[in-house]
């Protein structure tokens, strides 16, 4: 028995009263089985993504109406330490062993020698590829690291190829098929590559699979040579998966994908990133009357956990998401030192359908490709460039998404993208990923 559970307490405690104790004993069989039938649900609702609504609910019943919450916000100062972001304090080691496991069963086998890493913008696939060299190893036999990252769109099959070989072949070289640049790369003395955004030779339109393709076909040959690490934006996998044989991912050895972090990750993350700045979060303001003879300390923590569970299903999990949204969650405390911790405010959904009847089809298009340029969403959605300029504008005017300077290149906001992303799985518009 939890030693602050007052009522549980109560309960088990033997009556004076011989009367009383049967009434007593069926009122605590009565509280054991709806704790036991609501830690049940709690159990399967976690388990299951479909169900993220209800634990959404189920963790804001938990939490008192914040109308008469603290409004004064921390300084400047202060939230800038707190919104700053360290990658290294979000691990990667499960993915980090995953990739590890699939480079040592390549290095044994010398088959496939390919592995994809695919998450989310700010889900930690950089971090990862970082942690490339500790994988490979610094011995002497041990094999070179090569690294290139695709920054900028090429659909066509021959561009990329180019693109492929002059950049892991450090010159420029006439490429005219994939015959070619394999014939090329077999050269090369055997190499762990890293390709990072290689969806970038993507293009959800006809004709626009064939650079994707002939990439991976090329790196396919090599690979009982050369052992290849590329990185794609994961609704761009599960897109291609999604469409079966427009582009052959059983290429791939293994997939690793970045997980978002659970609840409690966040929780124990962003609460010791926020003492590292000096401030102690406090959840007075959330917590909200409990059962009859609940304790104080056991209600903070009910809203605590609330808080958290909620702030992983508004974030997906991405960590950068999170702590942005965290860092406007903090109020001013009662003391000096502390801060109120506050329900966040979530993108509005509904604001979307004031960016016009293509609003959606265009967000799709941008979700799936990571950001695209106009010229590009004119091919997937073979609208009038107009159109689709128009869309993207209204869209960029109530803060959904982001251009270049030279208002060309469209993306979707960092902080909009899970609602944008839980929107468009509602209207069956992308693919689970």
């Amino acid at each position: 028995l939890d030693p602050d559970d007052a009522l549980g307490r109560a309960l088990v405690r033997q009556s004076e009263t011989t009367l009383l104790r049967s009434p007593i004993a069926a009122l605590a069989l009565v509280v054991l089985t709806i704790r036991w039938a609501s830690n049940t649900l709690n159990n399967i609702v976690e388990r299951r993504s479909g169900l993220a609504w209800v634990s959404t609910a189920l963790a804001r019943q938990s939490l008192k109406n914040t109308d008469d919450a603290p409004t004064q916000p921390l300084s400047n100062n202060v939230r800038a330490r707190i919104a700053r972001f360290d990658p290294a304090d979000v691990s990667t080691d499960a993915e980090t062993a995953l990739l590890a496991e699939a480079f040592e069963d390549w290095k044994h086998e010398r088959r496939r020698g390919m592995v994809a890493v695919t998450g989310q913008r700010g889900s930690g696939k950089s971090r990862l590829i970082r942690r490339v060299p500790e994988i490979v190893g610094t011995a002497d036999d041990s094999l070179p690291i090569h690294q290139v990252r695709l920054d900028r769109d090429i659909f066509n099959p021959a561009d990329a190829l180019a693109w492929l070989v002059t950049a892991l072949a450090g010159r420029s070289e006439s490429v005219e098929d994939s015959d070619t640049a394999i014939t090329l790369l077999d050269r090369l003395p055997p190499t762990v590559f890293v390709i990072d955004d290689l969806h970038r030779c993507f293009l959800r339109a006809v004709g626009g699979y064939r650079g994707l393709r002939e990439i991976l076909t090329t790196m396919h040959a090599v690979s009982d040579r050369h052992f290849w690490i590329c990185s794609f934006h994961g609704d761009n996998w599960a897109y291609l998966e999604g469409i079966g044989g427009a582009v052959n991912l059983g290429v791939f050895r293994s997939r690793v994908a970045m997980q978002p972090l659970a609840p409690s990750t966040l929780r124990d993350w962003l609460e010791a990133h926020t003492r590292k700045a000096g401030i102690e979060p406090t959840y007075d303001d959330l917590a909200a009357e409990g059962w009859i003879g609940s304790d104080p300390d056991r209600a903070r923590e009910r809203a605590r956990n609330a808080y958290f569970r909620l702030l992983a299903e508004a974030t997906r999990g991405n960590p950068r998401v999170a702590l942005e949204t965290w860092s406007q969650s903090l109020r001013k405390g009662d003391q000096e030192g502390q801060a109120a911790v506050v329900l966040f405010d979530q993108p509005d959904s509904e604001i979307l359908a004031q960016g016009g009847k293509h609003a959606l089809f265009v967000l799709a298009a941008l979700v799936v490709h990571d950001g695209l340029e106009v010229r590009d969403l004119v091919r997937v959605l073979n609208l009038p460039e107009a159109t689709c300029r128009s869309a993207c504008r209204r869209l960029e005017g109530l803060g959904v998404l982001v251009s270049d300077s030279a208002d060309q290149h469209y993306d979707i906001h960092l902080s909009w993208a899970p609602a944008v992303h839980r929107h468009l799985r509602r209207k069956h518009l992308l693919h689970r990923e």
